[in-house]
């Protein structure tokens, strides 16, 4: 069977379409390899998205799947963000725009 993850009202709108939405909910490995195609699909969404407005709706998709993916993992916002500003002390961020050409040998 094939299927996604959806936003848990997904299945309400269905309904107001008089249509039976065919939904499970998922547990364990399935919900977490589920959240992680989330995940991907997102962050291809973010990449196709034409105009900012549409790059800023994906955003905060990407963002409400990472959440629910760091609550799966038992993290919280505040795990998450003490080991971003580890990281940015140690490696730094993006502000710098800095790409790094690798030559194909």
């Amino acid at each position: 069977m094939c299927g996604k993850l959806v936003r848990d009202f997904i299945p309400d709108f269905i309904r107001a379409d008089g249509l039976e939405p065919d939904v499970e909910v998922l547990e364990g490995t399935a919900y977490e390899q589920a959240l992680d195609a989330k995940l991907l699909e997102e962050a291809i969404e973010v990449q196709a998205a034409l105009t900012t407005e549409q790059k800023l709706e994906e955003l905060a998709d990407l963002e409400e799947v990472a959440l629910a993916r760091l609550e799966s993992l038992g993290f919280t916002p505040e795990d998450r963000e003490r080991v971003r500003l580890e990281k940015a002390a140690k490696r730094g961020g993006f502000a710098a725009r800095l790409f790094l050409k690798v030559s194909k040998e």
